[in-house]
């Protein structure tokens, strides 16, 4: 992790929000939340973290940890069925939403 952690964030320091959602201050006024994370993920926990963090300040927040799957397997929809079954999930998540206002 260190070697992605160089590269992602070079000199800069890793403790700035911009480096992670768990660095912000305040996540209370924060809009509806979905937060997918994979099983295998290395950074899953980090993932159901800020999930758990939204949720404790009044966040709206729909999760979801797909099995068997690695991290960015969002990026491989010819890959992975799952990838379908899930955008289609968030579709319809984000079109609940807006029909709310909630957006």
């Amino acid at each position: 992790m260190a070697w992605f952690w160089q590269n992602y964030m070079g000199e800069q320091d890793a403790s700035q929000p911009l480096a992670s959602p768990l660095q912000v201050e305040s996540v209370a006024n924060l809009p509806p939340t979905f937060v997918v994370t994979a099983e295998y993920d290395t950074l899953r926990d980090e993932g159901e973290a800020y999930a758990d963090r939204l949720q404790e300040a009044g966040v709206s927040v729909l999760r979801e940890c797909v099995p068997g799957m690695l991290h960015g397997f969002l990026m491989h929809p010819g890959r992975f069925a799952e990838v379908g079954q899930v955008i289609g999930r968030i579709g319809k998540w984000t079109q609940q939403c807006e029909q709310a206002g909630t957006t």
